[in-house]
């Protein structure tokens, strides 16, 4: 099975794509994949609300969309861009109590719980395309795991810097403006 919910927002689409994998190791899995919209503190909201109750009603609308589509059955995976996240050793939170209404409800992050206080960020100040300078950053992107019993091994990936060439120049960037998680579930 596969669907999407398109989500209210105010500047660019967002949405949840879905798909459930029967007959897995794992059993049933049902997995989320969104980008939900950023909190900017430059940009003007364009409307009545802000940007901050339009990422919350995202997370609400999600969470319900996805109570509705597993039923409460099986191993649900949440993956994504979220634009929050808890404060960390090696990072910054960013709108923290939205990242804590994301995660109520027995949802394990696959990355930090795996790493601790080792996980780093995930939008990284140092990455070439966010400016390559600075220590600082935020862990936005996530794996979240609920109702899983078995063992989770998650990691940061697509890190390190490429070299292109732009107008017969070399120059050293990066694969995104974000870096990766990605994560292996074991029965």
């Amino acid at each position: 099975e596969t669907d999407e919910l398109v989500l209210d927002s105010s500047l660019t689409r967002r949405a949840v794509l879905y798909g459930r994998l029967d007959d897995t190791p794992l059993g049933a899995v049902h997995l989320f994949g969104t980008h939900l919209s950023p909190t900017f503190s430059d940009v003007p909201f364009p409307g009545e609300g802000s940007w901050e109750e339009e990422q919350l009603d995202q997370i609400e609308t999600v969470r319900a969309w996805i109570d509705e589509k597993t039923g409460g059955t099986g191993t649900t995976v949440l993956l994504g861009d979220f634009n929050t996240g808890p404060d960390g050793v090696l990072f910054s939170g960013e709108e923290e109590p939205h990242y804590e209404a994301l995660v109520e409800g027995g949802w394990a992050n696959a990355y930090l719980d795996t790493l601790g206080d080792e996980a780093e960020c995930t939008f990284c100040d140092s990455n070439p395309l966010n400016g390559g300078d600075g220590d600082g950053g935020v862990a936005i992107d996530h794996v979240l795991v609920r109702a899983h019993d078995g063992d989770v091994d998650a990691t940061r990936s697509l890190d390190g810097e490429t070299e292109i060439e732009v107008d017969g120049q070399a120059v050293t960037t990066a694969l995104s403006d974000h870096y990766a998680v990605s994560a292996v579930l074991f029965p």
